[in-house]
C-alpha cells in the first residue's frame, strides 16, 4: 500500500492514483494510462496576479468513452477548466498567464501530462503496477528505474 500524499517535488504533490479503467479504450494509449480519479496539486504562476503563485488541482474525471481532464485554480474554484486532454487545460492556464505578463510569448507550449504529474517516472511506474494496468491493451509498458521521491509504502 502507498501512503499519500506523494511529494514529487516542491511544486507537485499526488493525492490519488485513481483506478485503471481498462474496459474503455479511451482511458489509455500506447504512451499513457489515464486512471479515473487521479488527483494531483501543482503550484504554478497565478492567472490573475503577476509574480504570485497559485495551487492548481489536476484531476482525471469520467468523460464517458474518454477521460476528461479538470484543472481548478485555487484563485477561481468556481470556474474549473475541463478539456479532453491535460495539455489543453494547461495551455489555457498558460495563455491566461501570458495575457497578464507585460512581456508576451509568441507561442505558449506546455506538457499537460508533465504538469499533472503523469509523466513523472515514479508515478508512471506506480500506475503500471496498479490492478488492471496489464489489461490496457494499447499501452506499451515503460521500463524505468524507480527514483522514489520520498515514496513510502506500508
Amino acid at each position: 500500500n502507498i501512503i499519500f500524499p506523494i511529494t514529487i517535488n516542491p511544486s507537485l504533490t499526488v493525492y490519488s492514483l485513481g483506478r485503471i479503467e481498462y474496459e474503455r479504450g479511451g482511458y489509455h494509449s500506447e504512451k499513457s494510462i489515464y486512471p479515473l480519479g487521479f488527483k494531483s496539486v501543482r503550484e504554478h504562476n497565478s492567472i490573475f496576479k503577476l509574480g504570485e503563485r497559485a495551487r492548481y488541482t489536476c484531476e482525471i474525471i469520467d468523460g464517458g468513452p474518454k477521460p476528461l481532464f479538470r484543472v481548478t485554480s485555487s484563485e477561481d474554484i468556481e470556474h474549473p477548466i475541463v478539456k479532453e486532454s491535460a495539455t489543453a487545460c494547461w495551455i489555457i492556464i498558460c495563455n491566461k498567464i501570458n495575457e497578464i505578463n507585460p512581456i508576451k510569448r509568441q507561442v505558449v507550449t506546455i506538457s499537460g501530462p508533465e504538469r499533472f504529474g503523469l509523466s513523472d517516472p515514479d508515478i508512471v511506474k506506480l500506475i503500471q503496477g496498479m490492478p488492471n494496468a496489464e489489461k490496457c491493451t494499447k499501452y506499451i509498458t515503460k521500463s524505468q528505474k524507480l527514483i522514489c521521491h520520498e515514496l513510502f509504502f506500508i
